[in-house]
């Protein structure tokens, strides 16, 4: 059963309009599953974006709305159930697998996470360790002469620079990565988050990056990850979290890598996997956080 369930939005100096959670005491897992009716003439688009969901994460959630306009007898799930990926908890975490950025708060027990578009196929976001090295409020985009060269063999013809302005693909904030030619940046396409879009660079709706833009500082590290499957604990519940892996990311067995996660992470604790359930889940890649086990009481979950 889905149950209603309200985010916290944290109130913070410069306001804010991210999702943002408090970090667990136990487990790994943030937020919940919301449910909502649909008002006449809202779309999936609209009501996502409420509450910093893609259109492709709505779409994935609710696989039987896939009319534009919604009824008022429409029953929408929205997926703010989140695994907090493995690793540092610091600074800015993006896992480009699941295309969701995560910031989490210096000096406080506070996440925040966004959703975001990525690097199209032949332009892929790198997997990388860096860090912030600057930030530009009304960027210049100085366009790549990849993108100058691919461009005039479509037959158009890009300038040098963008200045900054109504036609900046950048929008009005991007935040400098220490790998060059890489950005956090806006966009002037908002149906592009949740997508493979860009030329590599992480995009952001504009509210959400200039917000992040405010938050961070140079020297942010800045990690980027390729994380297809998140196991999550949650009470006594295990939980997979499953995004299709990225086609320039080969997997060599779903299973296998989910086993070894568990393993590592249930070293010291009785546990009990419906495997099943695990396989349906990694292939469903829906996104959304699901029981596979129990761990904990060395009993089974009741599916098992």
């Amino acid at each position: 059963m889905r149950i209603h369930w309200l985010v916290f939005f944290c109130c913070l100096p410069f306001g804010c309009f991210a999702a943002t959670y408090p970090l667990p005491t136990a487990g790994n897992v943030i937020g919940q599953i919301l449910t909502i009716q649909a008002q006449g003439g809202d779309s999936l688009f609209d009501i996502g974006k409420k509450y910093d969901v893609s259109l492709a994460d709505m779409q994935k959630a609710n696989p039987g709305l896939k009319k534009k306009r919604l009824s008022r007898d429409d029953t929408v799930t929205i997926p703010t159930e989140y695994v907090l990926p493995d690793g540092n908890r610091k600074g800015i975490v993006i896992n480009i697998s699941e295309l969701r950025l995560y910031y989490y708060h210096p000096n406080t027990a506070l996440v925040s996470t966004y959703p975001i578009g990525i690097g199209q196929e032949g332009w892929a976001t790198p997997v990388a360790n860096t860090f912030i090295t600057d930030k530009v409020a009304g960027p210049s985009w100085h366009v790549p002469e990849s993108i100058r060269a691919k461009a005039a063999a479509e037959g158009k013809i890009l300038p040098t620079v963008v200045p900054p302005g109504p036609t900046n693909p950048l929008g009005e904030y991007a935040i400098r990565l220490n790998l060059p030619g890489y950005l956090i940046h806006g966009t002037r396409n908002p149906n592009s988050i949740g997508e493979r879009a860009s030329h590599g660079c992480i995009r952001m709706w504009d509210a959400n990056v200039e917000e992040l833009f405010r938050l961070v500082t140079p020297k942010t590290p800045v990690n980027i990850i390729h994380q297809p499957y998140k196991i999550g604990l949650k009470a006594d519940q295990i939980l997979l979290e499953s995004d299709h892996p990225l086609t320039e990311h080969t997997e060599n067995s779903q299973l296998s890598i989910i086993a070894s996660a568990i393993l590592q992470m249930m070293a010291s604790a009785p546990f009990e996997i419906n495997w099943d359930q695990a396989e349906k889940i990694a292939n469903q890649a829906n996104g959304i956080p699901t029981a596979i086990g129990n761990y904990g009481t060395g009993q089974s979950c009741s599916f098992c």
